[in-house]
């Protein structure tokens, strides 16, 4: 470096070679700037990236959309809001929507056993599914869920 030029890299954090921390932020940054334009879905979908999964579960159920609060619910261990979120999800999905309702019943199945109140409820939501998979085994249903549930992060 000569005289007043300064590593970027310097200026951005004490330790140039660790920038965790940048990709949150960019999220969280491009979140704020899609509410101030009232864009809550694009800004829910920015604060999931940013790490931030309670506050935009919080934005998706103000959009009343159970599909993607749901799996945000179940992450951050808000199980109760979650098995709401997944039922509600279950009840609103055209018939035709296996997936969504392999998902959905799956959902509830994960969130009342991690509640630990339900067992058998949730032996019973987890029987559907597999029931739903199995009835459908020609049109990709399981790779569809499959890669649902592996996307999610859940406890």
């Amino acid at each position: 470096m000569q005289g007043n030029q300064v590593n970027l890299l310097d200026i951005l954090t004490p330790n140039s070679t660790d920038l965790e921390w940048l990709v949150p932020e960019l999220w969280r940054r491009a979140a704020a700037c899609y509410e101030q334009v009232e864009m809550q879905r694009e800004a829910a979908a920015c604060w999931a990236e940013a790490g931030e999964k309670s506050y935009a579960a919080d934005v998706y159920l103000r959009l009343d959309d159970p599909a993607k609060a749901a799996p945000l619910l179940l992450a951050v261990g808000r199980y109760v809001e979650a098995l709401e979120s997944y039922r509600r999800w279950l009840a609103s999905s055209p018939s035709d929507d296996v997936v969504g309702h392999v998902t959905a019943l799956l959902g509830i199945a994960a969130s009342l056993t991690l509640m630990h109140t339900a067992p058998e409820k949730a032996q019973e939501a987890y029987r559907a599914a597999r029931a739903l998979i199995e009835e459908d085994t020609d049109s990709g249903v399981f790779e569809s869920v499959r890669q649902r549930w592996t996307r999610a992060s859940i406890p």
